[in-house]
């Protein structure tokens, strides 16, 4: 688990990964804290560190937690006292998966992969709903911003980011979002988005082919992880 908020410490905590084999990092989802504030993962000071993280091959996986955006919820509910295993039916609404969608918008709107173009980021645990509206938005600010990006903000995101839908989340039209081998599948039992059972996560995918299916519950991950820092 890295944190960005000291970008110097920042490298040297992934040159320790590195050295002990790690294949995969996680970080918060969520703007990056420092001493002068918040900032985007995506601001120029965290270069060293994303470059650092392409050039060993890393795989970088972004994970569900204290997101920094609670504030939303006091705007609503300034009596509640938020706790980790106390939210309310208001705050869910309007605190759940805000920050996960912006973060992988700030990744692609402040050019990360325009800039590290091997890079490669899994969602872990965030699920698939937001994608759809996600990759919407970031067509619509690409067609009223001519000339901002290199590449088409939806075709980075296509190519750059794989997504692990909860099981509850529709695949069949997730798949019509983001390539098949985009795809991973993960289990988080005893948490609401996990299965008991791992192999039951197939029943949500009864209407893929076996290839895809098995692209979805092994290959696409075995792919990620066999690659990465050799």
């Amino acid at each position: 688990m890295i944190s960005l908020s000291d970008p110097e410490w920042a490298v040297e905590e992934v040159e320790w990964c590195i050295a002990k084999g790690a294949k995969v990092i996680s970080l918060r989802n969520g703007p990056v804290y420092t001493r002068l504030g918040t900032t985007s993962p995506g601001a120029p000071e965290f270069d060293p560190v994303w470059a650092r993280l392409e050039e060993a091959n890393i795989v970088v996986a972004p994970h569900a937690g204290d997101d920094g955006y609670d504030f939303l919820g006091k705007m609503w509910e300034p009596w509640d006292e938020y706790g980790s295993f106390h939210v309310t039916p208001m705050r869910k609404v309007v605190t759940s998966q805000r920050a996960v969608p912006d973060f992988f918008a700030a990744l692609v709107c402040h050019k990360v992969f325009e800039r590290f173009p091997r890079l490669r980021v899994v969602s872990v645990e965030n699920g698939a709903s937001w994608v759809a509206p996600l990759l919407v938005r970031l067509f619509r600010g690409h067609a009223q911003t001519r000339g901002y990006y290199k590449k088409n903000p939806v075709d980075q995101f296509q190519e750059h980011i794989w997504v692990t839908p909860f099981w509850e989340d529709n695949i069949v039209e997730l798949k019509a979002k983001i390539p098949v081998e985009r795809i991973v599948f993960g289990s988080d039992w005893p948490h609401l988005e996990g299965v008991v059972r791992p192999l039951d996560f197939l029943e949500t995918l009864e209407t893929f082919n076996a290839a895809d299916k098995r692209r979805i519950m092994r290959d696409n991950v075995a792919a990620l992880t066999a690659s990465a820092n050799p």
